[in-house]
């Protein structure tokens, strides 16, 4: 039994080697050092509901920033990738099961980068990730009949690069 494990081992052994060797990295990786105060989102509630909303339904438009100020007058995250998940499924009026999975990416229009989310009232996880910058991970809630604004501030820096 000791004498075939060490054949295939040295079979093994003799087959991998005219693979490529691994590529190697010159230079090493860097990472950018973090720009201005951690990513968060600042709620700012509607005081008087949205007219145009069905009864069950809410909106929430969503406004992105860098976190320094600094930093946020002179440019803006771009492309920003959200993901707008319910953190549970609802039964419609037709008793299937729903959950509200919404996917998108936001481009400065008019020079600000905005993305509005509706759906059922209730909880909701939002994901933010932007080309060199700190993803960005919170729950929010969307009131019934309300449309009320998200602040998005994402945290510049934290990209690694490898050369």
């Amino acid at each position: 039994m000791y004498r075939i494990v060490v054949v295939l081992t040295l079979i093994s052994g003799i087959a991998c080697r005219h693979k490529a060797p691994p590529p190697v990295v010159f230079g090493g990786c860097t990472t950018s050092p973090l720009i201005g105060p951690v990513g968060h989102v600042v709620l700012v509630l509607a005081a008087t509901p949205d007219s145009l909303l069905a009864d069950s339904q809410g909106r929430l438009v969503s406004i992105a920033r860098w976190s320094s100020d600094s930093l946020a007058s002179e440019s803006q995250p771009e492309p920003l990738r959200f993901r707008f998940t319910a953190t549970r499924p609802r039964m419609n009026s037709a008793g299937y099961m729903t959950l509200v999975d919404t996917i998108g990416v936001a481009t400065p229009d008019s020079g600000i980068v905005r993305f509005t989310l509706a759906g059922p009232a209730g909880s909701y996880e939002l994901s933010v990730r932007v080309f060199a910058g700190m993803g960005l991970d919170t729950t929010l809630s969307i009131r019934r009949g309300f449309a009320d604004t998200a602040r998005v501030l994402v945290q510049a820096g934290g990209l690694t690069v490898c050369a």
